[in-house]
Protein backbone atom coordinates (compact mmCIF):
# COMPACT_ATOMS: atom_id res chain seq x y z
CA UNK A 1 0.00 0.00 0.00
CA UNK A 2 2.69 2.66 0.62
CA UNK A 3 4.19 1.94 -2.59
CA UNK A 4 0.53 2.22 -4.27
CA UNK A 5 0.49 5.81 -2.49
CA UNK A 6 3.76 6.64 -3.48
CA UNK A 7 3.78 5.86 -7.22
CA UNK A 8 -0.02 7.79 -7.20
CA UNK A 9 1.55 10.70 -5.75
CA UNK A 10 4.33 10.31 -8.62
CA UNK A 11 2.31 10.47 -11.41
CA UNK A 12 0.58 14.20 -10.13
CA UNK A 13 2.19 16.86 -12.49
CA UNK A 14 1.45 20.34 -11.45
CA UNK A 15 2.87 23.84 -11.18
CA UNK A 16 2.04 23.75 -7.27
CA UNK A 17 3.04 20.29 -6.66
CA UNK A 18 6.51 19.19 -5.45
CA UNK A 19 7.36 16.25 -8.03
CA UNK A 20 8.74 12.50 -7.09
CA UNK A 21 11.37 12.26 -9.17
CA UNK A 22 12.67 8.09 -8.09
CA UNK A 23 11.63 6.40 -5.21
CA UNK A 24 12.19 2.73 -3.59
CA UNK A 25 9.67 0.75 -0.97
CA UNK A 26 12.36 -1.77 -1.21
CA UNK A 27 15.24 0.02 0.86
CA UNK A 28 15.12 -0.17 4.35
CA UNK A 29 13.39 2.51 5.22
CA UNK A 30 11.59 3.69 2.20
CA UNK A 31 13.05 6.50 0.43
CA UNK A 32 11.85 8.97 -2.63
CA UNK A 33 13.41 11.78 -4.18
CA UNK A 34 11.85 14.87 -4.95
CA UNK A 35 13.56 18.58 -5.90
CA UNK A 36 15.11 20.84 -3.26
CA UNK A 37 12.50 23.46 -2.31
CA UNK A 38 15.12 26.37 -1.02
CA UNK A 39 12.26 28.68 0.16
CA UNK A 40 11.29 26.69 3.26
CA UNK A 41 8.26 25.53 4.70
CA UNK A 42 4.94 27.61 4.80
CA UNK A 43 4.85 26.75 9.04
CA UNK A 44 8.33 28.94 8.68
CA UNK A 45 7.39 32.11 6.78
CA UNK A 46 3.82 32.18 8.88
CA UNK A 47 6.73 32.40 11.97
CA UNK A 48 8.90 34.74 10.09
CA UNK A 49 6.08 37.24 10.86
CA UNK A 50 2.87 38.94 9.43
CA UNK A 51 2.31 38.06 6.06
CA UNK A 52 0.08 40.42 3.79
CA UNK A 53 -3.55 39.44 2.59
CA UNK A 54 -2.15 39.76 -1.12
CA UNK A 55 0.49 37.20 -0.57
CA UNK A 56 -1.38 34.81 1.80
CA UNK A 57 -4.47 34.55 -0.48
CA UNK A 58 -2.15 33.93 -3.08
CA UNK A 59 -0.18 31.06 -1.50
CA UNK A 60 -3.50 29.82 -0.50
CA UNK A 61 -4.83 29.71 -3.69
CA UNK A 62 -1.98 27.56 -5.40
CA UNK A 63 -2.32 25.08 -2.93
CA UNK A 64 -5.82 25.19 -3.61
CA UNK A 65 -5.64 24.32 -7.48
CA UNK A 66 -2.90 21.58 -6.38
CA UNK A 67 -5.20 20.18 -4.20
CA UNK A 68 -7.80 20.21 -6.80
CA UNK A 69 -6.03 18.40 -9.17
CA UNK A 70 -5.02 15.57 -6.52
CA UNK A 71 -8.64 15.28 -5.78
CA UNK A 72 -9.66 15.01 -9.57
CA UNK A 73 -7.23 12.21 -9.91
CA UNK A 74 -8.45 10.27 -6.47
CA UNK A 75 -5.32 11.21 -4.63
CA UNK A 76 -5.82 12.43 -1.28
CA UNK A 77 -3.56 14.41 0.92
CA UNK A 78 -5.25 13.65 4.60
CA UNK A 79 -2.50 15.29 6.55
CA UNK A 80 -2.37 18.75 5.40
CA UNK A 81 -0.65 21.59 7.37
CA UNK A 82 1.76 24.42 6.77
CA UNK A 83 4.77 22.14 7.40
CA UNK A 84 3.60 20.58 4.24
CA UNK A 85 3.18 23.00 2.32
CA UNK A 86 7.13 24.00 0.88
CA UNK A 87 8.23 27.23 -0.91
CA UNK A 88 10.76 27.07 -4.15
CA UNK A 89 12.96 29.37 -4.39
CA UNK A 90 10.66 32.24 -6.20
CA UNK A 91 8.20 31.75 -3.29
CA UNK A 92 5.44 29.64 -4.71
CA UNK A 93 3.66 26.94 -2.85
CA UNK A 94 4.82 23.36 -3.30
CA UNK A 95 2.78 20.71 -1.80
CA UNK A 96 3.94 17.16 -1.01
CA UNK A 97 3.68 14.27 1.31
CA UNK A 98 0.46 13.06 -0.19
CA UNK A 99 -1.35 10.48 2.16
CA UNK A 100 1.41 8.37 3.40
CA UNK A 101 0.03 9.12 7.58
CA UNK A 102 -3.06 7.55 6.45
CA UNK A 103 -1.40 4.25 4.66
CA UNK A 104 0.69 3.78 8.96
CA UNK A 105 -2.53 4.27 10.23
CA UNK A 106 -4.24 1.49 8.38
CA UNK A 107 -1.55 -0.90 8.78
CA UNK A 108 -1.03 0.22 12.59
CA UNK A 109 -4.62 -0.94 13.29
CA UNK A 110 -3.99 -3.94 11.35
CA UNK A 111 -1.59 -5.13 13.77
CA UNK A 112 1.59 -3.95 11.53
CA UNK A 113 4.56 -1.88 13.27
CA UNK A 114 4.69 1.93 12.58
CA UNK A 115 7.91 2.27 10.26
CA UNK A 116 8.61 5.23 8.35
CA UNK A 117 5.85 8.03 8.49
CA UNK A 118 3.67 9.45 11.40
CA UNK A 119 0.14 10.11 11.81
CA UNK A 120 -1.74 13.21 10.77
CA UNK A 121 -1.86 16.09 12.60
CA UNK A 122 -4.26 16.54 15.88
CA UNK A 123 -4.66 20.43 15.70
CA UNK A 124 -5.75 19.71 11.87
CA UNK A 125 -8.16 16.79 12.33
CA UNK A 126 -11.56 17.50 11.78
CA UNK A 127 -14.11 16.23 14.54
CA UNK A 128 -15.00 13.00 12.39
CA UNK A 129 -11.56 11.58 12.70
CA UNK A 130 -11.19 11.51 16.29
CA UNK A 131 -14.38 9.15 16.05
CA UNK A 132 -13.00 7.01 13.12
CA UNK A 133 -9.23 7.81 12.43
CA UNK A 134 -9.18 5.67 9.24
CA UNK A 135 -11.47 7.64 7.20
CA UNK A 136 -10.86 9.00 4.28
CA UNK A 137 -12.84 11.79 1.95
CA UNK A 138 -12.15 14.75 0.26
CA UNK A 139 -13.49 17.30 2.83
CA UNK A 140 -10.69 15.93 5.64
CA UNK A 141 -8.73 18.21 3.55
CA UNK A 142 -10.82 21.16 3.39
CA UNK A 143 -11.02 21.05 6.76
CA UNK A 144 -7.52 21.57 7.47
CA UNK A 145 -6.94 23.97 4.33
CA UNK A 146 -10.00 26.25 5.79
CA UNK A 147 -7.93 26.22 9.15
CA UNK A 148 -4.59 26.65 7.07
CA UNK A 149 -6.44 29.49 5.48
CA UNK A 150 -6.92 31.65 8.88
CA UNK A 151 -3.41 30.79 9.88
CA UNK A 152 -2.12 32.25 7.16
CA UNK A 153 -3.98 35.88 7.15
CA UNK A 154 -4.29 35.85 11.41
CA UNK A 155 -0.65 34.37 12.05
CA UNK A 156 -2.59 31.41 14.22
CA UNK A 157 -4.45 28.82 14.49
CA UNK A 158 -8.35 29.97 15.25
CA UNK A 159 -10.51 28.58 18.32
CA UNK A 160 -13.89 28.03 19.36
CA UNK A 161 -14.75 31.77 20.11
CA UNK A 162 -11.82 33.53 17.56
CA UNK A 163 -12.48 36.67 15.83
CA UNK A 164 -13.45 36.47 11.87
CA UNK A 165 -10.02 37.18 9.88
CA UNK A 166 -11.52 40.33 8.60
CA UNK A 167 -12.27 41.77 12.26
CA UNK A 168 -8.47 40.89 12.61
CA UNK A 169 -6.76 41.72 9.00
CA UNK A 170 -8.48 45.78 8.16
CA UNK A 171 -10.20 45.47 4.43
CA UNK A 172 -10.24 41.76 3.85
CA UNK A 173 -12.64 40.72 1.61
CA UNK A 174 -16.02 40.14 3.41
CA UNK A 175 -16.31 36.34 0.89
CA UNK A 176 -13.21 35.20 2.90
CA UNK A 177 -14.84 34.80 6.29
CA UNK A 178 -17.37 32.82 4.77
CA UNK A 179 -14.77 30.86 2.66
CA UNK A 180 -13.24 29.92 6.32
CA UNK A 181 -16.40 29.38 8.14
CA UNK A 182 -18.03 27.05 5.61
CA UNK A 183 -14.43 25.03 5.23
CA UNK A 184 -14.34 24.51 9.02
CA UNK A 185 -17.72 23.41 9.71
CA UNK A 186 -18.15 20.62 12.37
CA UNK A 187 -20.17 18.19 10.07
CA UNK A 188 -18.61 17.09 7.07
CA UNK A 189 -22.00 17.66 4.79
CA UNK A 190 -22.03 21.40 5.79
CA UNK A 191 -18.58 21.58 4.21
CA UNK A 192 -17.82 22.18 0.82
CA UNK A 193 -17.81 18.84 -1.20
CA UNK A 194 -15.02 19.46 -3.37
CA UNK A 195 -11.88 22.03 -4.32
CA UNK A 196 -14.66 22.78 -7.32
CA UNK A 197 -16.66 24.82 -4.83
CA UNK A 198 -13.99 26.29 -2.67
CA UNK A 199 -12.75 27.82 -5.42
CA UNK A 200 -16.27 29.26 -6.41
CA UNK A 201 -16.61 31.29 -3.36
CA UNK A 202 -12.65 32.47 -3.79
CA UNK A 203 -13.45 33.10 -7.10
CA UNK A 204 -15.58 35.90 -6.04
CA UNK A 205 -12.77 38.04 -4.33
CA UNK A 206 -10.63 39.97 -6.74
CA UNK A 207 -7.88 39.24 -8.37
CA UNK A 208 -8.55 35.82 -7.83
CA UNK A 209 -12.11 36.04 -10.13
CA UNK A 210 -11.24 33.42 -12.93
CA UNK A 211 -9.49 30.30 -10.58
CA UNK A 212 -12.83 28.80 -10.89
CA UNK A 213 -11.68 27.85 -14.13
CA UNK A 214 -7.98 26.84 -13.58
CA UNK A 215 -6.97 29.81 -15.46
CA UNK A 216 -5.25 32.50 -13.55
CA UNK A 217 -2.87 32.52 -10.55
CA UNK A 218 -0.42 34.67 -9.69
CA UNK A 219 3.00 32.26 -10.26
CA UNK A 220 6.07 34.26 -8.67
CA UNK A 221 9.23 34.70 -10.84
CA UNK A 222 10.85 35.83 -7.88
CA UNK A 223 10.23 36.39 -4.28
CA UNK A 224 7.66 38.41 -3.63
CA UNK A 225 9.28 38.82 0.44
CA UNK A 226 12.32 37.74 1.91
CA UNK A 227 11.87 33.61 2.33
CA UNK A 228 12.91 31.69 5.86
CA UNK A 229 14.91 29.30 3.33
CA UNK A 230 16.24 25.80 4.56
CA UNK A 231 17.85 27.15 8.03
CA UNK A 232 17.63 24.19 9.75
CA UNK A 233 19.26 21.92 7.22
CA UNK A 234 22.70 20.72 8.90
CA UNK A 235 24.87 18.34 6.88
CA UNK A 236 27.18 16.60 9.21
CA UNK A 237 30.44 14.99 8.29
CA UNK A 238 29.70 11.16 7.64
CA UNK A 239 32.60 8.65 7.34
CA UNK A 240 32.68 7.08 3.38
CA UNK A 241 31.49 4.18 4.30
CA UNK A 242 28.22 4.72 5.77
CA UNK A 243 27.53 6.62 2.45
CA UNK A 244 27.58 3.52 0.32
CA UNK A 245 25.05 2.86 -0.74
CA UNK A 246 23.51 -0.02 -0.88
CA UNK A 247 22.92 -3.09 -3.90
CA UNK A 248 18.99 -2.31 -4.40
CA UNK A 249 16.71 -3.15 -7.60
CA UNK A 250 16.05 0.56 -8.63
CA UNK A 251 13.27 1.86 -11.03
CA UNK A 252 15.64 4.21 -13.20
CA UNK A 253 15.73 7.81 -12.35
CA UNK A 254 14.81 10.77 -14.47
CA UNK A 255 18.34 11.61 -16.13
CA UNK A 256 19.26 15.46 -15.28
CA UNK A 257 21.11 17.33 -17.40
CA UNK A 258 22.34 20.84 -18.73
CA UNK A 259 19.85 23.49 -17.80
CA UNK A 260 17.48 20.87 -16.04
CA UNK A 261 19.80 19.81 -13.84
CA UNK A 262 18.72 20.73 -9.93
CA UNK A 263 19.00 20.67 -6.68
CA UNK A 264 17.23 17.52 -5.20
CA UNK A 265 16.37 16.25 -1.84
CA UNK A 266 16.03 12.36 -0.46
CA UNK A 267 13.79 12.00 2.16
CA UNK A 268 14.52 8.73 4.27
CA UNK A 269 16.54 5.89 2.83
CA UNK A 270 19.46 5.45 4.71
CA UNK A 271 19.93 8.73 6.06
CA UNK A 272 18.08 9.07 9.41
CA UNK A 273 16.11 12.00 9.62
CA UNK A 274 18.54 13.52 7.16
CA UNK A 275 17.37 15.90 4.18
CA UNK A 276 20.82 15.86 1.77
CA UNK A 277 20.92 18.22 -1.32
CA UNK A 278 22.83 16.59 -4.20
CA UNK A 279 24.32 18.89 -6.71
Amino acid sequence: KIERVMRASAQLTHPFITPVLDLSVHHTPPYYVMPLCTGGSLRDLISAGPISPELGLNIFAQVCLALQHAHERGVLHLDLKPENILLDASGNAQLFDFGLSRVVAKQVSRGGRQSYVGFGSVAYMPPELMRDPLLEASTIDIYALGLILYEILVGELPGRRSPMPSEVIKDLPTPIDDLFDVMVQDLPARRPQSMVEVLEVLNRVAPFDRLSQNSMVLLFNRPPVTLPGLRHLELPDLPSAELEEPALERTPAPQLRGDAAADICVVGGGFTGLSAALH
